[in-house]
């Protein structure tokens, strides 16, 4: 069953039946009525699916009062296995009354996918002829294994996603306002947590990068709050894939004497992974060993949390 929205609430008007200045609000029960589904964040920030449900949006007239009184502004919240969504009309005779639009209602100006191509230096090993001595202090010759000086570079085409989002988000009591350095380190801290998180969108893996840039594209005013504009990074990480096939042994597969880091059959590095190398200093005679690290922290909705955007 498809979700749908029932209006639980009916708000008190003033005198916005006589066309004066007057205010409304309604609240909406949106959910999904079939076990084991729900509305997603996703879905509930979108105007178009809350008109689809029957939810008036920004800019739209009530739904009995007509002209008279136009949406200003929405709140939503999680309720039971839905969503309550609260829609604020004023009067749409003047602008004494006007309320700022939803200060987290998202508008992207841009999304933009690029790409790049990476270099990763990978180190290589040999085997080396060592003489050393003995216990009756005579010449033994061994074969160590020690960083080689042959050059072993991978590309990685690095796929950058980038998302301009126009909207009232800063300082004040309405969310507009100046930003100052002491502001700024105050308003985007939700930016920095999420530095080095492995978000989902669109299905797909997304490292986020952070914020690249801020702007403000207006001034605030009694009537309403500045508008910025912010743009955010992500990077999407293919990884390297291992065009031997061989089955390496502790991240190192031997090709004509020469050791060379590999994660498994399929690839030299796995997706989001870093990794580091060492050799065992008691008896240089064993190969070296390869270990390998997710350096990202899975955060699949994280994006939604950064300010400006709901999913």
């Amino acid at each position: 069953m498809a979700p749908v929205a029932k209006r639980t609430h009916l708000g008190h008007t003033s005198d916005a039946q006589l066309g004066g200045s007057g205010s409304a609000s309604d609240i909406y029960a949106v959910y999904d009525s079939t076990p084991g589904t729900g509305v997603s964040i996703g879905q509930i920030y979108s105007g178009a699916f809350l008109i689809e449900v029957g939810v008036p949006t920004l800019g739209n007239f009530h739904p009995e009062l007509g002209a008279r009184l136009r949406v200003q502004s929405l709140s939503r919240q999680p309720a039971g296995n839905g969503w309550e969504v609260t829609v604020n009309y004023a009067s749409a005779s003047g602008s004494s009354n006007r309320q700022p639009l939803d200060p987290l209602a998202p508008s992207f100006t841009s999304i933009e996918e690029t790409s790049r191509r990476d270099d990763v230096e990978f180190p290589v090993f040999e085997r080396r002829k060592i003489t050393v001595p003995s216990e009756d202090s005579t010449a033994v010759e061994k074969l160590v294994w020690d960083l080689s000086d042959t050059e072993n570079i991978e590309r990685r085409d690095v796929r950058v996603l980038t998302a301009v989002v126009s909207g009232q988000f800063g300082t004040g009591p309405q969310g507009g306002g100046s930003l100052t350095i002491g502001s700024f380190v105050n308003i985007f801290p939700a930016v920095g947590n999420q530095i080095n998180k492995l978000h989902t969108i669109g299905g797909q893996r997304w490292r986020f990068v952070g914020l690249q840039r801020l702007a403000q594209e207006t001034e605030s005013t009694p009537d309403e709050p500045a508008k910025w504009s912010v743009r955010y990074e992500w990077e999407q990480d293919p990884g390297i894939f291992n065009a031997t096939g061989l089955n390496p042994q502790s991240g190192i597969v031997i090709i004509e004497g020469k050791g060379f880091v590999c994660q498994d059959p399929g690839y030299r590095i796995r997706p989001y992974t870093a990794f580091y190398t060492g050799g065992d200093p008691d008896d240089p005679e064993l190969p070296p060993v390869a270990t390998f690290l997710s350096n990202v922290v899975e955060d699949e909705n994280g994006w939604t949390t950064l300010p400006g955007i709901l999913g």
